[in-house]
Parts: structure tokens; C-alpha cells; sequence
């Protein structure tokens, strides 16, 4: 049989497709791409116009199958007078004018363009679950088919090998095709498992089931961990603590902790300004020494302050303004106090301490002294390409002797200094921001005990700390294994480590339930296990704060796992940015919000040189190799250059195929400053590609 060309191959509205694309690059709420991170999604708006115009046949070509071109004038014209409302303006004109005319799509030229006027429209997000694009888009995927020799009542096949994030596979369906997605990774598969299959099975039911068990975990959660996440003195409720990483400065004399910070932006909003100022402490003492007589050696005598005295065995530099750290080196602490064998004088003790300053109208002030004007505030931090330069004495420590220091504490997450706590208050808005207090330090000391214990009782195979070694091969991608970060544990503190363990335990608490429907049961586990990865990217020690949003930024917001100097923890159990409650609520959106009326397909753990599908079984292969070793998983296949995608088209012409289109569609935002100057924001959508006109 001799086929018709395709639209693809003889015109797109490739301008107003890139438009959808990139706009749909910005929308959050409901998205598939919030669903879970997964890297390089295709925008469903350009997937959803290559899928239709892959499978449809150009009514202008001489070959088109009558049948094909009938339907096609039966919803066209029913476009022109019943869904006249819903087309965009730039279609308007067009139906407008088959309206008055309805003999004009008798012309086979003018019915193309209307199919590629209905294509441009159905790329546009607010469209894709719209009845009726949805009904007209099943019926001409239908009627191709079976005008080209497909079984009456039967679909077609959309085969995409590298799924993905499933994006290719999701649209499939929604046109009105049947796909078969597959992956190497089972990440991936585990996301099209429940784009493909669960949503289109459960619909608004899935939804509902996860808020339900959602909130239950929550509030089992907050049972176990609220003593680790207590309320202020004052009411307020703490959503978000701000650590810097320390290291010692290594300036002639000095020894100062520094806290290492790219920023000192607490909140930074067109209406609203606060940030940190760092103060530089100094005090004199005349005496102090190591105690031989004491059973440890570890606590000091002499003058030091009472209110600069701890226990020793305090999680070093987490310690607060009213209690400087003991180090067991017998050298200096923290504070840059001298303790040896013998007593001996002390001049000063250096520290970096802070202060939170807002910005009125006629200038910054004290936040706890408004009386008290800043004058010229100083925004940077005390790190620069990777050096830190103290605040007390200027010597900037070079950034290998920055690594040193991190490296032999595993990246420094778990004695880093508390620079500011942020809360909210019961009938007040916005976020508030203070210095720490002794008491917020108690509850890391807990869990850290916490979460010893439950190393120690925990019986499984399966270690309870995600305590695998880093591969080393991930070193672009990882940055932490040059701080000293070796295992997956490390990139966490013990505090969200222990959030984290304990919301996964009762994740598998809820499957082992009994359900009166266990496959619907086992979809919502999947999902709740699917927030634990979302959480995790959310809670962990590279995190830094946001000032526009005023909230922890999530990890992957590259791809890579970046280190950073300064992080934002939030609180797993609250009901702000970082919490479970925030991961299930937008889960459960997106769940609701993607849509359904559209058959099921079920994903395969699969290797494209090893498909699991016979010959000939496909329609259409519509797929998104990887082609860039972006991500650790590409061990398994890398190139840095386009020769992935060159290699398969060598194969498909090798085949005997012919390549009779190539439709470059601009899906970048323009804006991305990461992109400027590279390939991935290079485009032809600004010139005239076939004969469909510009607008």
C-alpha cells in the first residue's frame, strides 16, 4: 500500500506551537513536570502537535483516503459553528470564514490549513482538557487509522523507547492513540505508571486516596517528631531554620569560626527588605586551661565566661552565642580560645555573631533596635569562588584548604552555625524572621541521639540510612564528594534524616493495610512513595534559601546536586514550603488536574536495543533519546555531542527509511540565562517553514 504524506511532513504551525511551548515552561500548578523530578521533559504542547500531525494524513495529498478527509470536514465545520468560542484569535478569522462558507473546506488546501489552525490551537495548555479538542482529536486519530488499514475500532500504536518523564506517551493518549512507553531507568517508569495507567484508571478517586492517607501520615508524623520541631516561647511556629557551614580560619593569630554564606538576603520583595549584617565579637580574658585533673581533660577552667560554657561531645559548632564549643585537639575552639596542658594567658576570643536589619522608608535598621540606623548594609557573604574571607581578621582562606577543613567533617552539615530561625504567627502574614535561642539547638541534640537509637534497633537488609558510596564517576554532577560528602547520607542533616526515615516507615505502613481494592491500593502507595522522593529534594542540607519566595530553594533546580554553603531546612511536619503536607496537596492537584478521559497504558522497564514489542507492531515511533551524559545515569550510555541522535538517524535511513521532514520547535524560554549563547536556545521558529502562513 502506498501511504499519504502526513501533515508533518508538509507543514506546521511551528510559531504558535514554540509560543505554547515555552509558555507552558512557566505553569506549575497541575503539571505533569510537579509530579516528580525528572530531567529534559519535551513540553506536552509540542508533543501533542507532532503526535496529531504524525498520525493525520494531509487531506491535500493526492493519496489522502476519502473517509479521512469526510470526517475531517464533518468536525471542521462543526469547529466553525458549535465550538466557534473556543478557538483562539488567530484561528478566528478562518472559521469565521468556513462559517459563511462551508463549501470551503470541499477545498483540500483550505481543510489542511483548518487542521493545522484546530493543531496550533490544541498545543495551547488551557486546551489539552477541553472536551471538545479532546473529542475531535480522538475522532480524527480514529478515522486515520482505520482509513489507512487499521482494524475498525482499533487504535494506534505511539512507541516511545525513552519515555522518560512521559511526556511523548501522555499526549499519545490524549490524542487518542494507544502507547507503549519504556525506560532503562525505573524512575521513569515509575512516573508513567502512574501518568499512564493510574490516572486514567482512578481519575478523581486516586486523588482523594492520597489526601486521605496524605494526612494520616501527617498526623502520625507529628505524633514522633514534633518534640524535634517545637513552637517559640511567644506562639510563633518555626518553618524554617538557616545554617552556614563553618570552617576555621586559618588567618596568622586568628582562628575565628567562619561562617561560610553566599548571601545575606533573608527576604528580598519589591514592598519588603531584611537581611543578616555580620558583627565581629572580641572579649579579653586573663586565664584559661585545660583541667589536668578533670577525667576527661575537655572542660575549661580559669575565666571564660560562665554563659561560654558546654558539655563537651555537643555537636561542636552548632553551638550558640551563649555556649562556645569545647574542641578535644587541645588546640583552638571554636572561638578562638587557646586550651593546652598548661594554663596560660588568653588576650581574645574572636567571633562572628549576626543581626537582622529591615529596610524602612527612610533606611535600614536594627530589627531588635529600630532606634539603631545601618548605615551602608553590607548583602555579600564571606564566600567567593569557593575561598571565605573572615570577618574578623580579613584573611581569606583559600578554597582547597576550605575543602580540607569540610572534607574531614563529611561536608559540614551536621556542625553547621544557626544563623536565623523563620517563623509564622497565628493571624499575621508573612514570614518573621529572629536570632536563634538555646532552646532551638536542643531539639538537633535530640535528634541526633534519635536517630542513633534507630540505627542501632533497625533490622533489615536494607540499611535504615540510605549509606551507599557516591561514584566517583558523578563528580561533575555531585559536588559534595569534594567536600567530603561520600555516601547519600551526607547529604543530609540528622535532623531531616530522622524526618525522613520516619516518614517512610509509615509510607510502608500504609501498604501493608488491607484496602477493599488492593490495586487501587498499590497506586496510592506508589504515589505516597513518590512524595518521599519529592520531600527528600526538599529536605536535605543543599538547599539554600530564596529570598524572592522566602522559602528553601529544591535541590534539583539543575541538572545536578550542587554544594552549597549556606542551606534552608524546613520542617517536614509543618504546613509550609518543605513539608509533606505541601508535597501531598500539589500531588493530589496534579493527580486531579492532568486529566483521564483517555485509555490506559501500562510501562515497561525496557532497553531500546532489546524492545520487548514484535515487528511491525508500531504506527508511529514518536521519542526523545538521550543524547548528553547530564545525569549519573548515563553511565550506561553518554555522549556529549549530538552522535546518539546522528546514530539513529544513520539507522533509520540504513533501513531504507526516508526522512521527508524537520521541524525545528523552539522550546526554550529566551529569558534563561543558562542557556544564552548555546545551541539548546538556537531556533529557526522565526522563519517561514512550508506553506502554512504566518499570522
Amino acid at each position: 500500500m502506498t501511504y499519504p504524506k502526513r501533515l508533518i511532513e508538509v507543514d506546521l504551525p511551528i510559531r504558535r506551537i514554540s509560543d505554547h511551548a515555552r509558555r507552558e515552561k512557566s505553569i506549575r500548578h497541575g503539571h505533569i513536570s510537579t509530579l516528580h523530578i525528572w530531567w529534559a521533559r519535551r513540553p506536552l504542547a509540542s508533543c501533542r502537535a507532532v503526535i496529531c500531525a504524525a498520525l493525520w494524513p494531509d487531506p491535500a495529498d493526492e493519496l489522502c483516503p476519502e473517509a479521512f478527509r469526510q470526517v475531517a470536514r464533518v468536525w471542521m465545520g462543526k469547529w466553525s459553528k458549535e465550538y466557534l468560542a473556543k478557538v483562539s484569535p488567530e484561528s478566528y478569522t478562518r472559521f469565521i470564514s468556513i462559517q459563511k462558507t462551508p463549501a470551503k473546506l470541499d477545498d483540500n488546501l483550505e481543510l489542511r490549513v483548518a487542521l493545522l489552525d484546530f493543531i496550533a490551537d490544541f498545543a495551547n495548555w488551557d486546551n489539552s482538557t477541553v472536551k471538545a479538542y479532546l473529542d475531535t482529536s480522538l475522532a480524527l486519530t480514529l478515522a486515520a487509522h482505520e482509513a489507512l488499514g487499521g482494524a475498525p475500532g482499533t487504535r494506534p500504536l505511539v512507541v516511545d523507547p525513552f519515555a522518560g518523564g512521559g511526556s511523548i506517551p501522555l499526549e499519545a493518549l490524549r490524542v487518542g492513540a494507544d502507547a507503549f512507553a519504556s525506560d532503562l531507568n525505573p524512575i521513569p517508569v515509575l512516573l508513567n505508571k502512574v501518568v499512564l495507567e493510574y490516572i486514567p484508571k482512578y481519575g478523581q478517586r486516586l486523588a482523594d486516596e492520597v489526601r486521605k492517607w496524605g494526612a494520616w501520615i501527617k498526623q502520625e508524623a507529628e505524633k514522633e517528631l514534633a518534640e524535634f520541631y517545637p513552637k517559640d516561647p511567644d506562639g510563633a511556629t518555626p518553618i524554617a531554620y538557616l545554617w552556614a557551614r563553618t570552617i576555621q580560619c586559618e588567618g596568622p593569630g586568628c582562628g575565628a569560626e567562619v561562617p561560610l554564606i553566599r548571601s545575606l538576603w533573608l527576604a528580598k520583595k519589591p514592598n519588603r527588605s531584611v537581611a543578616l549584617q555580620l558583627v565581629v565579637n572580641q572579649s579579653s580574658f586573663r586565664q584559661g586551661c585545660r583541667n589536668p585533673a578533670s577525667k576527661d581533660g575537655n572542660l575549661p577552667v580559669g575565666n571564660p565566661p560562665e554563659s561560654n560554657t558546654v558539655e563537651t561531645g555537643k555537636l561542636p559548632s552548632m553551638a550558640l552565642d551563649s555556649a562556645i564549643p569545647v574542641r578535644n585537639d587541645g588546640n583552638l575552639n571554636s572561638a578562638g580560645l587557646i586550651y593546652n596542658d598548661e594554663c596560660r594567658s588568653v588576650e581574645t576570643i574572636k567571633r562572628v555573631d549576626f543581626k537582622i536589619i529591615v529596610k524602612l522608608h527612610d533606611g535600614w535598621v536594627n530589627q531588635d533596635d529600630p532606634q539603631e540606623k545601618i548605615a551602608n548594609p553590607k548583602f555579600d557573604g564571606t564566600v567567593k569562588r569557593g575561598s571565605a574571607t573572615c570577618p574578623c581578621c580579613g584573611y581569606t582562606t583559600p578554597v582547597a584548604r576550605v575543602r580540607v577543613q569540610l572534607k574531614a567533617r563529611r561536608g559540614g552539615a551536621n556542625d553547621a552555625r544557626l544563623m536565623c530561625v523563620v517563623s509564622t504567627r497565628t493571624n499575621e502574614t508573612g514570614r518573621f524572621y529572629r536570632q536563634p535561642i538555646e532552646d532551638d539547638l536542643k531539639p538537633i541534640h535530640k535528634s541526633e541521639n534519635a536517630l542513633r537509637q534507630k540505627c542501632k534497633t533497625h533490622i533489615s537488609p536494607i540499611s535504615f540510612l540510605p549509606d551507599e558510596k557516591l561514584d566517583i564517576r558523578g563528580i561533575r554532577h555531585t559536588w559534595g564528594m569534594i567536600y567530603g560528602q561520600e555516601t547519600w547520607t551526607d547529604h543530609f542533616s540528622h535532623r531531616q534524616l530522622l524526618s525522613l526515615t520516619t516518614i517512610t516507615r509509615l509510607v510502608q505502613e500504609v501498604a501493608k493495610r488491607e484496602n477493599g481494592d488492593a490495586n487501587l491500593h498499590a497506586a496510592v502507595t506508589t504515589c505516597l512513595a513518590l512524595n518521599v522522593g519529592k520531600l527528600a529534594d526538599l529536605a536535605n542540607s543543599l538547599c539554600p534559601w530564596e529570598p524572592v519566595a522566602e522559602c528553601p530553594r529544591h535541590l534539583f533546580s539543575r541538572q545536578a546536586i550542587p554544594f552549597t554553603w549556606d542551606f534552608g531546612e524546613g520542617v517536614a511536619i509543618g504546613d509550609s514550603s518543605g513539608s509533606w503536607q505541601i508535597m501531598i496537596d500539589r500531588f493530589a492537584t496534579i493527580l486531579a488536574g492532568i486529566g483521564s478521559d483517555w485509555c490506559q497504558s501500562s510501562p515497561y522497564l525496557a532497553s531500546a536495543t532489546d524492545h520487548p514489542l514484535p515487528d511491525d507492531s508500531a504506527n508511529a515511533i514518536v521519542t526523545d533519546p538521550p543524547y548528553y551524559d547530564a545525569v549519573p545515569y548515563a553511565y550506561l550510555f553518554a555522549s556529549k555531542t549530538t552522535a546518539s541522535w546522528e546514530a539513529i538517524l544513520k539507522a533509520v535511513i540504513d533501513a531504507g527509511w526516508i526522512i521527508t521532514g524537520s521541524w525545528p520547535i523552539d522550546t526554550e524560554m529566551e529569558t534563561r540565562v543558562s542557556a544564552q549563547g548555546q545551541a539548546r536556545l538556537a531556533s529557526s521558529s522565526n522563519s517561514h517553514f512550508g506553506d502554512y502562513p504566518l499570522k
